[in-house]
Formats: C-alpha cells, structure tokens, sequence
C-alpha cells in the first residue's frame, strides 16, 4: 500500500517539534544567566541625591538585588565629572546588617590613603586595593531581594568651586548560582547600576556672616527703640 502523505511527513512534524523544545531550553539556559542591580543610596531625603557642604561627612550605601541567588561582587566608587576627581575621601566602612560580611579588602586597606580617595576611582592607579567588593559565602542571598552590601562614611574635602559631582560603581562583578543551582559570574554588560549625586553647597563666607550679623543687630535695635 502506498504510504499517505500524513504517513510521509509524521518523522518531519516530530523533528520540528524536537528542534523547537531545544530552542526553547536553549532560551531558558540563555535566561538563567541572570541580571543585577547595585544603587546608592544615602540614609536621608532623595535616596538618589544629597548635599554637603565642603568639609563634611556623609553616609553612602551599596544595595544590590538579583534575580538569582548571590554570594559576592566586585565594584569601586568613581566620580564622573573630571572636577570632581579627588574630591571625595572613604573614612569608613559599615557591614552591618549585610550578608555580604567576607570582604576582600580589609578596611585598614581600603581606608589607606593611596586606595581611599575617589581619584577619579578607589585605588586609582594601580587598582586592586580599591576593590570595595565582598562574599557571602557559604551563604546565598535570595533572589529578587534588595540586599544591603556596605555603607561607607565619605567627607569631601573641598575644591575649587561648589556645583555637583556624580559618585558611581565601576568595574563591577556579581557571582551567584542560578535556579538549577549552577554558578554564575556577572560582568558589567549584565549589571545595571544607579548613580549618587552631590550637591556641593559652599560655606556662607566671612563677609557674609558680618553683614548678617549687622541685619540682626539693627533689626533688634530698631525693635528696642520701638518699645520705648
């Protein structure tokens, strides 16, 4: 008997049918990689921004979440503008309340001054001391969880003129294990990252302060002489 064309392609429709299950695992392994994010923040007001006048200190945090399991990056702190290179010092560091305790660098390295200041880049030139980066490991963070990773005391120690400085991630890695319990290493195509903008506000000036004081003075003379 003649074979019916049904009969002929049935091994082609399977085929076809195999080719796109293995497309589509293909695209789940694909997917499996994994993406992250690292943000700054600081304890107060707009997370995404503060103000500081020259000379002072204030507090900046690293957050990371992933849609897989995490066990430890790597980043440094970096201005973005070239006027800004230099002006920005880590005095401390704090990982308090984070899974990621394991640190690369110990703090007396990263706070020796060669490693500490953000010209443009921790660590600036050679690098590897700046590495702010830390494990977690044996320990996994949970996926799609903002993680706290450190938060570090940063003091501007002034510059040339006020305006505003961009603080943000480089070189940044993140390692983790993925649902089918595989690692995984993150490079910097994959992490998407959010910046800290300063506001530089200069110091009222001595001028300044003298003609307040004077405002004052005669304001609360003219008030007295109105009493009388």
């Amino acid at each position: 008997m003649k074979p019916t064309n049904k009969t002929v392609h049935k091994p082609i429709i399977n085929s076809l049918r195999l080719c796109a299950l293995l497309a589509v695992c293909a695209t789940s392994a694909v997917a499996q990689v994994g993406t992250a994010v690292i943000s700054l923040k600081d304890t107060n007001g707009d997370p995404g921004s503060g103000t500081v006048v020259p000379g002072e200190t204030f507090t900046l945090c690293v957050f990371l979440t992933s849609d897989q399991e995490t066990f430890g990056l790597t980043y440094f702190l970096e201005t973005l503008e070239p006027g800004c290179s230099g002006r920005f010092q880590i005095e401390g560091r704090n990982t308090t309340n984070s899974i990621y305790t394991d640190v690369t660098n110990s703090n007396s390295s990263i706070l020796a001054p060669t490693n500490a200041l953000l010209d443009p880049r921790t660590g600036s030139p050679s690098g590897a001391g700046g590495d702010l980066g830390a494990n977690s490991f044996p320990l996994f963070a949970p996926p799609n969880i903002e993680q706290l990773v450190a938060c570090f005391t940063i003091k501007d120690l002034g510059g040339p003129e006020a305006g505003f400085c961009t603080i943000q991630v480089a070189l940044k890695g993140v390692t983790g294990r993925d649902a089918n319990g595989d690692p995984y290493d993150l490079q910097t195509q994959n992490i998407a990252t959010t910046n800290y903008r300063v506001e530089i506000v200069p110091e009222p000036s001595v001028p300044m302060l003298l003609c307040f004081a004077a405002a004052f003075l005669g304001a609360a003379r003219r008030k007295g002489i109105a009493k009388c």
